[in-house]
């Protein structure tokens, strides 16, 4: 919604006191935007890509090749510059894209998950550039599902479950808030027994903590912030681990990824009945994850018709379906049941006729109306299986 893609339907956002409802174009200006998809041509290089935004970007003539060449020289695209983008790896392209969203000097940045399908080495030169750019004075907002890369790059973080904002703050601040305390990791010098009596003393000293991992002789355990403070942890450890024959013992705070993951566990799925207002006014629940069926389909007794190739007789097998389409319902007669289901199809133009061969073809049954009648243009489907040998 704020670089225009989605229309807005309430509230209101302002970049540099201009109003991202009413003064898109000027917003547009004071804006650089990466797409999580890559929107550059496969036939231009990476060079004249960069040429080509500074031109709509407003560059003067003069500097375009200049600055162009520090969009290369910035993002790492030296090599392949000259190449068509087309032939870049997945990594150069959002590296392509990340540069032409600096063109400019925009104030704002947007970034749309940069750094996906890049390697470490390229993610982690990113992260510098996009540092840079920080340090330089200018704003960027960016998504990413790395917790890695937003602890890396961010100052403020936001996570956002099912379209709405859960939390916003410091990465420190989502970590004392919505963390689970401690991670405490003890490496005994000897591989446990049973009962360890690390364990029992750990549980006595520790009311609260929780025993998650224990392999050959690592205990993982989980400590609630509320259960103790810190220095008390430190304080226990540091005066038993020889006692106990504990090598070394880390306490950490819970990682942003749990965080997130925390958060992510509330987030639903769309296969829910939704109310969508239609034409009219009147409301209708639908379910998006079911496509519904494409043909409404009745058979019943009426007169048939006869068409230019030959008369029919719709029918199928004494039997009355039903199926539920957006377009009108269509008639046929019912005849007696044939000895086998096999149906002719053929297609002129746009239309679906299926017609009977052998018998039925050559109009030998007497039971059958073949009345000549005008074909009704809402007609669709022509059925009928009244044959003794048919075939699709």
């Amino acid at each position: 919604m704020l670089t225009g893609d989605t229309r807005i339907t309430y509230g209101e956002a302002f970049l540099s006191n201009h109003s991202v409802l009413t003064e898109m174009e000027k917003v547009h200006q004071l804006m650089g935007y990466c797409p999580q998809f890559d929107a550059i041509s496969d036939l231009l290089t990476g060079r004249e890509h960069l040429e080509f935004y500074a031109r709509l970007r407003g560059v003067p003539e003069a500097h375009v090749a200049k600055v162009a060449q520090w969009g290369v020289q910035k993002l790492g695209l030296s090599q392949y510059a000259e190449r068509e983008a087309g032939g870049y790896s997945g990594g150069n392209k959002r590296k392509l894209s990340t540069a032409i969203s600096l063109i400019g000097a925009a104030p704002v940045i947007f970034l749309d998950e940069p750094t996906t399908g890049m390697d470490p080495k390229a993610k982690r030169f990113l992260w510098n550039c996009i540092l840079s750019v920080i340090r330089e004075g200018r704003s960027v907002v960016l998504t990413s599902h790395s917790m890695e890369e937003c602890e890396a790059l961010c100052t403020r973080m936001a996570i956002m479950v099912n379209g709405r904002f859960q939390c916003l703050g410091s990465v420190q601040h989502l970590k004392n808030r919505f963390g689970d305390g401690y991670t405490v990791i003890l490496r005994l010098s000897t591989p446990s027994t049973e009962p360890c009596p690390v364990d029992t003393f750990i549980q006595n000293s520790f009311p609260g903590i929780q025993l998650k991992e224990r392999h050959q002789n690592v205990l993982q355990y989980q400590l609630p912030s509320q259960a103790c403070p810190l220095a008390r942890v430190f304080e226990v450890l540091s005066n038993n681990y020889e006692e106990l024959g504990i090598a070394d013992y880390s306490v950490s705070q819970t990682t942003l990824d749990q965080v997130f993951v925390n958060f992510a566990k509330e987030q639903t799925d769309d296969d829910q009945l939704r109310e969508v207002t239609v034409n009219g006014g009147g409301s209708v629940a639908i379910r998006t994850n079911r496509p519904q069926r494409p043909t409404d389909l009745k058979l019943q007794k009426s007169s048939s018709f006869s068409n230019p190739r030959s008369p029919s007789a719709p029918s199928i097998d004494q039997a009355t379906r039903s199926v539920q389409t957006p377009e009108p319902s269509f008639t046929g007669s019912k005849t007696k049941k044939s000895k086998s289901n096999s149906l002719s199809v053929s297609r002129p133009q746009q239309q679906v006729r299926m017609e009977p061969v052998g018998e039925a073809a050559n109009g030998s049954n007497p039971h059958e109306d073949q009345t000549p009648g005008k074909k009704d243009p809402s007609t669709l489907f022509i059925i009928s299986t009244k044959t003794q040998e048919s075939k699709v």
